[in-house]
């Protein structure tokens, strides 16, 4: 789902504030974010072989799924709505899973 998508289906809600593209901007940035570093942790592991310290993609991930839980907590989206937009804008698979976690 694009931005236009995302601020069309608050404003049909009737939520939408002009403030609200500041956080429709940074949940689709974390949303692309949880996403590399859900790659570079399924690519790389955990703890990558080798190496004494977790892999950094882990704390990015958990940090960018607290903001985006945070972001629809803010824009009203319950887990019914965040399932909606999920369905009606088709989301490929890394991307719903994120906003069921």
């Amino acid at each position: 789902m694009n931005k236009t998508q995302i601020i069309n289906y608050l404003k049909n809600k009737g939520v939408y504030t002009e403030t609200d593209h500041i956080l429709v901007d940074e949940l689709i940035a974390n949303l692309e974010i949880a996403q590399m570093a859900k790659a570079d942790i399924m690519e790389n592991g955990i703890k990558p072989e080798g190496k004494m310290m977790q892999n950094p993609s882990l704390h990015t991930y958990n940090s960018a799924l607290k903001n985006i839980t945070t972001i629809t907590t803010k824009l009203s989206l319950t887990v019914q709505e965040k399932t909606k937009i999920k369905t009606e804008s088709k989301l490929d698979d890394d991307i719903e899973n994120l906003l069921d976690e």
